[in-house]
């Protein structure tokens, strides 16, 4: 594993989040690129030809308190992935806020 101070790599494995809010509901998705050094022999070829693109996501509801329940994550591969990590935000934080709170609205 590469060391994680050295600036070239904190920019290119850093956190990127995009958030959706629900009726004071607080959705967040966080994504970054997929190391490539877990699996493989790290390789400035294997970076630039497989593992630049792919990136892994995934939606969290943020409580009040600070805290953060977990839900489902997405992996894709897109040179600029915000606009497919925005949507899968959306689509999923509609599901869970079924789910969790619209029987809790009806009554």
């Amino acid at each position: 594993m590469p060391p994680l101070n050295r600036p070239l790599v904190r920019l290119l494995y850093r956190k990127h989040r995009i958030t959706n809010t629900i009726n004071g509901v607080n959705y967040i998705i966080e994504y970054r690129r997929s190391p490539f050094w877990t699996y493989e022999r790290p390789s400035l070829w294997l970076f630039l030809i497989e593992k630049s693109t792919l990136w892994h996501g995934q939606v969290w509801e943020v409580f009040p308190n600070g805290g953060r329940c977990g839900f489902s994550h997405n992996c894709i591969r897109a040179v600029f992935p915000r606009r497919q990590m925005k949507d899968f935000l959306i689509r999923e934080s509609n599901i869970v806020y079924k789910i969790c709170y619209e029987d809790k609205e009806k009554k």
